[in-house]
């Protein structure tokens, strides 16, 4: 049984960093050493990301929410690099549209075939505990 943010965090996270490290050394012209320190992450990652060997499980580039987010994220990023809380603040608000949004439902099906999304409501609801 896969969770909605065990699926964050295999696909979600790469996915953003994907756009993120491509738009760095591609629009802002930096290397990858570079682009994995503005990061937060090794030169070698940011090399999977740009040959797509990384980041392959889902396409936010489809969504001008996401890319808009993801935009801010990157300029928050090169304004004081990736231990700020208003990146992690930003990035919690990204899978949390996502998930609010059902767009978890296509790559849980494809990830565990066999589960019944149509019957899942695990990512319509916001989530409390009860004391």
């Amino acid at each position: 049984m896969l969770l909605p943010y065990e699926m964050i965090h295999r696909s979600v996270i790469p996915a953003m960093r994907y756009m993120i490290a491509t738009r760095l050394v591609e629009e802002c012209n930096m290397n990858q050493q570079q682009a994995a320190q503005i990061l937060g992450i090794t030169q070698p990652a940011i090399s999977n990301y740009l040959r797509r060997t990384r980041a392959i499980a889902i396409n936010l580039n489809d969504c001008e929410e996401i890319c808009k987010s993801v935009e801010e994220v990157m300029e928050l990023l090169l304004e004081g690099g990736p231990n700020q809380s208003e990146v992690t603040e930003k990035i919690v608000a990204i899978c949390e549209y996502l998930r609010m949004e059902l767009m978890l439902c296509d790559l849980h099906k494809r990830f565990e075939p066999s589960y019944n999304t149509d019957e899942c409501s695990a990512c319509k609801t916001s989530f409390s505990i009860k004391k």
